[in-house]
């Protein structure tokens, strides 16, 4: 229960601190992340996440863009060049003896706001937690790789939108699956 407090609290202290903050920031903050159930087919994609380092009790993913053009991925800058000190994602744990993924709770229902990642451009980052239960596991980002539908984002909020506009923005939504990793022992 106690790590549970504490990730929202993390999650609200994300939420405040982009409200307002940055230039060309949204209208109204941090972006919602639209909870979807876990599929079992990702999508075939240049944009790739793979295992960049992990240890016992730490993991590391780099997202790559091996497209031609910019993706959109909600993330907060770091110091650091090329790494971000919070990625948005969902962790999803493999259901034993299927090929079959599920999400594991908890998950952020808020991100930072979204930034371009340009063509031959990477982000190294950290999955939402470190499980501790043994398992096969993969970490799910969206990301927008729709110019107009990210100027649309940053312009309006969704409240402001059309119908069509939200429809537009919901089908750029698109999803990337990092390679599979073990944590303990499966």
């Amino acid at each position: 229960m106690l790590k549970q407090i504490c990730i929202m609290a993390l999650l609200i202290g994300l939420f405040f601190s982009f409200c307002g903050k940055e230039e060309n920031s949204f209208k109204n903050g941090p972006v919602a992340i639209n909870s979807l159930p876990a599929s079992t087919m990702p999508e075939t994609s240049k944009v790739q996440i793979s295992v960049y380092r992990q240890e016992k009790k730490s993991i590391l993913l780099k997202l790559e863009n091996k497209t031609d053009s910019q993706v959109f991925v909600a993330y907060q800058l770091s110091e650091e060049k090329g790494k971000a000190r919070f990625l948005s994602n969902y962790l999803e744990r493999k259901v034993s003896g299927k090929d079959e993924f599920k999400t594991v709770e908890p998950v952020p229902h808020f991100g930072p706001r979204l930034y371009p990642i340009k063509p031959g451009e990477s982000i190294i980052f950290a999955p939402f937690f470190v499980p501790e239960e043994a398992g096969e596991y993969r970490v799910h980002v969206r990301y927008i790789d729709d110019e107009l539908v990210y100027k649309l984002l940053l312009n309006k909020i969704p409240f402001e939108m059309t119908g069509k506009e939200k429809e537009q923005v919901e089908n750029a939504w698109k999803s990337v699956y990092s390679d599979i990793f073990i944590i303990g022992e499966s």
